[in-house]
Order: structure tokens, then C-alpha cells, then sequence
């Protein structure tokens, strides 16, 4: 055989043995973050009641992607509503950016919505323009948070104190960067990052109670105006 040849083949089994090498570094390192039991997950599940699942391999008789498991979740019942902790990407471009979720099910039949968050400086600056928010008619907290949707007459009348000083604690003592939302059926919370640390923990466990008041809330509110 040429060998000049013989030099081609050796050359392309080369690359190809590098290549093989290259992506089972990066599978294995990408599994071994994947397969890790998230501790913080796992401890927040057992002080609220919900049970972790997940982590199951994907492959498991592949020896290269054996290390790609099932994602994580925590779920059970908050009081009657069903309820899941999870993570989720949203990607953007070459960009992806990791969120944290806690979601309750609850009935929506008058397909209400709305969505909690922190007032930040261009929710102050579009107020200033005139852009309207609910209000939901205590001072301090409208400064504080800001509202959104088609529920007006919930958040005036099923935003009780308790919840309004939960909710507070959360956006502003605590400094939460996240969204409550209600959406169909769905009423949750999410967040950019993850449920890796105490920090992050403690405010999902806040969280979970402030969905419940509000699930709760909600539901006589619903049947009281049905």
C-alpha cells in the first residue's frame, strides 16, 4: 500500500481516537454534575413534605452517556393542591440561563392571572410614564411590589394581611429577584438559579407557605364570586 496512504488512515484513526477521548471527558464531567443528589433539594423536600425524585440514568447500558440522568424534582401535596419543585432552562441565543420553579395546581375556571414581583427602577420609571399596575390599597406594599394581570378584585380583597407581610418579607427583606404568577391552572414562583444552598432553601420554604395562603385565598374567592 502507498504510503502516503497509509498516512491518511493513520491520521484519520488519530482524530477520530481524540475525538472519542474529547467527548467522553466532557460526557463524564457534564454526568457527574448531573448524577450529583442535590442536598439542598433534598432537605427542602423533607421539611415541607414533598418527596424527591429523578436522577435515574437516561442510558443505562450506554458506558458514554450512562452519566445523563432524569432532572430532579420534588413533588406531593402542599395542604389539597398538587405540588412540584423543579428546575428548567430557558435559552436564548447562545445564552441559557438555569430557573427554579415551585408550582401548585389549583382551579382557575374564571381564568384569572396575574404576576408578583419587586418594583425595580424601570417599573418606577414606566409608572412615572403612566403605565398602571394593580394597587391593591395598602401604601407601603404598592411602593414595594408590583402587580400585574386581570385580577383586581383578588388582589384587593384576597391579598389579607398575612399574605401581604409574607410577601414582603419575601421581595423585600429577603430581596428575591423572582416572579409569583398565576397562569390557568397553574400558581408558582420561579426564580433565576438554582435550590443549591441554605439561602436558596429557606426562601423556597417561604415561598411554598406563601403559595399555599394564596392557593388557599384564592379558592373562596373564587367560590364566593362564582
Amino acid at each position: 500500500m502507498d504510503g502516503f496512504v497509509i498516512f491518511i488512515i493513520l491520521m484519520i484513526v488519530f482524530q477520530i481516537g481524540v475525538f472519542v477521548c474529547v467527548v467522553t471527558i466532557i460526557v463524564t464531567k457534564a454526568g457527574k454534575g448531573i448524577s450529583r443528589r442535590p442536598l439542598a433539594m433534598e432537605k427542602l423536600g423533607g421539611r415541607v413534605g414533598l418527596e424527591l425524585r429523578g436522577g435515574e440514568s437516561r442510558y443505562p447500558g450506554n458506558p458514554l452517556l450512562k452519566w445523563i440522568r432524569t432532572p430532579y424534582s420534588l413533588n406531593g401535596y402542599m395542604g389539597p393542591y398538587p405540588t412540584r419543585v423543579y428546575h428548567y432552562v430557558v435559552s436564548s441565543g447562545k445564552s441559557s440561563t438555569t430557573y427554579a420553579c415551585a408550582c401548585l395546581t389549583i382551579s382557575n375556571s374564571r381564568r384569572k392571572q396575574f404576576t408578583l414581583s419587586r418594583e425595580h427602577l424601570f417599573s418606577k420609571v414606566g409608572k412615572g410614564l403612566g403605565m398602571q399596575d394593580i394597587q391593591a390599597g395598602d401604601r407601603r406594599f404598592d411602593e414595594e411590589i408590583l402587580i400585574k394581570g386581570n385580577a383586581e378584585s383578588f388582589i384587593r380583597i384576597g391579598l389579607v394581611d398575612s399574605i401581604k407581610d409574607k410577601l414582603l418579607d419575601l421581595f423585600e427583606a429577603r430581596r428575591s429577584s423572582g416572579t409569583i404568577e398565576l397562569k390557568k391552572e397553574e400558581l408558582k414562583y420561579y426564580e433565576a438559579g438554582q435550590i443549591a444552598d441554605d439561602d436558596a432553601r429557606e426562601r423556597f420554604e417561604i415561598v411554598l407557605e406563601i403559595l399555599v395562603d394564596l392557593a388557599a385565598s384564592f379558592d373562596v374567592f373564587e367560590t364566593a364570586f362564582s
